[in-house]
Parts: structure tokens; sequence; C-alpha cells
């Protein structure tokens, strides 16, 4: 997942960008998630579908740091700290948090377990990260197309 044609296609700079427009967007905190130290409102509480929703892009963010780190190498932080915004956005109250950590190193896990070296196949593998975890940033915001 980077600027090589194949590691960062569309999809995944479309994630990216997404991802965080769409969090900005959907919480009122721009600030936060640019990185800017602005405080962070509290947010009104999620519904169970959009938990899982959050639960299922941190699982995302995991496999994306994963990927990325193996053909960046181990001081890449892009996808981790995306998370990390997410999380003091998403996840005020400590079980839930528990939970979005949880998903992030099982997510990250089973990426770097099943691409442990930068090969076209884990290219391949963090564009199709890229596409769901834009998908799920779309849910999020309920920008998605309905079928």
């Amino acid at each position: 997942m980077t600027t090589t044609p194949r590691r960062n296609g569309p999809g995944v700079a479309a994630f990216g960008l997404a991802a965080v427009l769409c969090l900005a967007a959907a919480t009122g905190a721009a600030g936060a998630l640019a990185g800017t130290g602005a405080a962070t409102p509290p947010l009104p509480a999620r519904s169970p579908d959009q938990r899982q929703v959050l639960t299922d892009l941190s699982y995302v963010l995991g496999e994306s740091h994963a990927l990325r780190r193996t053909c960046l190498g181990p001081s890449d932080r892009q996808w981790y700290d995306r998370m990390q915004r997410l999380l003091l956005i998403e996840a005020p109250d400590a079980e839930f948090r528990r939970v979005l950590v949880e998903r992030f190193n099982a997510g990250f896990l089973a990426a770097g377990g099943e691409f442990p070296r930068c090969t076209p196949d884990s290219r391949a593998a963090a564009h199709d990260a890229a596409e769901r975890g834009k998908g799920l940033a779309d849910r999020l915001t309920g920008t998605a197309e309905r079928p």
C-alpha cells in the first residue's frame, strides 16, 4: 500500500482518504483525525450495527497495517496511526476499545502470517483490504450504495 500502482492502487488511496473523511464527517472530529490535537467532542452512542462496522473496520486496518509494513518495513505506521485516531474518536469506553484493539491485532496477525514477504499477492491483498475498508467507511457514514 504505497505509491506504486499495485501496492497503492486507487482503492488504497480512496480507502485512506475515505476513512479519514468519513470518520471526520460522521463524528465531527476532523481535528482529531487530522492529528492536530483538537479536542474530540463527545459522540452519541453508536448503534449495534455501527459498532459492528467499527469492529470490522478495525480488523481491516490491522490487515492493512501488516501488509503495508511487509512491503515498506517495520517503521511504517500509516494504518497504525489511523487506528489510534479511530480509537480516540470511537472508543470512549474501555470495553469497546478492548474489542477494537483485539480486532486490529487479529487482522494484523492474520495478514502478517499469510503474507510474510512483499509479493504481488501481498500487494493484491492490500488492495482488497483497502476496498473492504472503503466499503465499511461508506457504511458508517451512510454513503454506501444500496443493492
